[in-house]
């Protein structure tokens, strides 16, 4: 698959799939005030200010903007991990907050925390997270001999893991996906942090992949060149806002300026 360009607008992309997956209209977060023996530390924060977006199936939008922008809070809220003051959220036309079970079952949130202690294994972790999610050893199986033909894992995940690179990390982690019944919207949290060139050129392929088989995608982070050759399109956020074209290519612009300079 060749990446569009990803920084043209949105009424530039006449070739994108019609079919809207996720819709963001006016979206506002505030954190409180941290406070320490009665005394406020950090004042109040907004974090989302009027935040709209949308995404369409098949489409792989990268989403751009330095740390504590807001990136995280966003995917929380769509998750249906953190609730929104103001604004919606729709995902395929439901509200994560009021449709918990279809969300649980539609969403996928990447992270590279997996609740696995140093000393498990990952199949073991595999096989429990299958469980929990009503399917029996024969579907868990299965669906893992899927997985395992484009992740690669069963050479290492019979080891404890802490032996584990963050890359085979990263690749139990998906496996997880597999182990639910068919993820619409898939999230993905600076998911290139740490990873070397071929664990990360193999999971660029494997999002463009996902992409071809009508997922939407949404992937965040602070390095643009992961970004530019992953996204059909990138949105931008800086200080909760959402950045307009021309902002964007300026930000990207400042952002490349200061890594060659």
């Amino acid at each position: 698959m060749s990446p569009i360009d990803p920084i043209l607008p949105d009424d530039a992309k006449n070739n994108l799939p019609p079919s809207v997956v996720l819709s963001i209209e006016h979206l506002h977060k505030t954190f409180p005030p941290e406070r320490q023996w009665f005394k406020t530390i950090h004042p109040e924060k907004p974090v989302l200010i009027d935040f709209s977006m949308q995404a369409r199936e098949g489409e792989i939008v990268g989403v751009v903007g330095p740390n504590g922008c807001g990136k995280t809070t966003l995917f929380k809220m769509i998750a249906g991990l953190e609730t929104p003051e103001q604004g919606t959220i729709q995902i395929m036309g439901q509200d994560p907050l009021n449709h918990i079970e279809f969300i649980r079952e539609s969403v996928f949130l990447f992270h590279d925390k997996m609740g696995i202690g140093p000393l498990d294994r990952g199949r073991e972790h595999l096989y429990t997270f299958g469980l929990m999610r009503g399917l029996d050893m024969t579907q868990i199986i299965e669906l893992l001999n899927q997985a395992q033909s484009i992740l690669d894992f069963e050479s290492y995940w019979t080891r404890p893991a802490k032996t584990y690179s963050k890359g085979q990390m990263m690749r139990l982690a998906l496996a997880r996906m597999y182990l639910m019944k068919k993820p619409k919207l898939l999230m993905f949290d600076e998911p290139t942090n740490g990873l070397d060139f071929e664990s990360s050129t193999r999971f660029v392929k494997l999002l463009q992949t996902l992409a071809q088989q009508k997922h939407t995608i949404l992937i965040a982070s602070h390095i643009v060149y992961d970004l530019k050759r992953i996204a059909h399109r990138l949105v931008g956020i800086s200080e909760g806002k959402a950045l307009n074209h021309e902002q964007v290519l300026s930000m990207i612009q400042s952002i490349e300026h200061e890594i060659t300079a």
